[in-house]
Parts: C-alpha cells; structure tokens; sequence
C-alpha cells in the first residue's frame, strides 16, 4: 500500500525518514491539489506495477512448479 506523507512541519530528517519507511512521496503544507493528485497518481501507478510484477513472478512459480511435478520432481519455495 502506498504512502503519501502530509506534514505542516517537515524537515530534511523527518523527510529522510519517512521515505526510508517506505513512504511514496512527502509533501508538506501548503501544497496545491494539483501536486496531491499528482502524488495519489503516481503512488497508485507505482502501486498497479508492482502488483503486477508479483502476479506475473507467481504465475511464473506456478508453471515452474506444474512442470517440475510433470516430470516426477519436488520443488520446495
């Protein structure tokens, strides 16, 4: 899940810190609903991406694993 971090009072540190929990952008106030909707945007495509890398890296596992029981051999993930 995306994170947009919202502060009235940000700092270089906070910012630091906040991206390295994993947040997707740090925006502090004030800000136009422009730059909001561009984050929520852009966190929402990141979001879609990665979701779809995972997907397709399961259906790759799958058919690895099908083909791996086909032939007579166990797989361990």
């Amino acid at each position: 899940m995306p994170i947009i971090f919202i502060t009235g009072h940000g700092d270089i540190p906070m910012s630091v810190q906040a991206m390295k929990a994993g947040a997707v952008e740090f925006l502090t106030k004030p800000f136009g609903d422009d730059v909001l909707l561009s984050a929520i945007r852009n966190a929402i495509e990141r979001s879609q991406a990665t979701l779809g890398r995972e997907a397709e890296i399961r259906a790759l596992r799958d058919c690895y694993a099908s083909s791996l029981l086909a032939n007579g051999k166990s797989w361990r993930w």
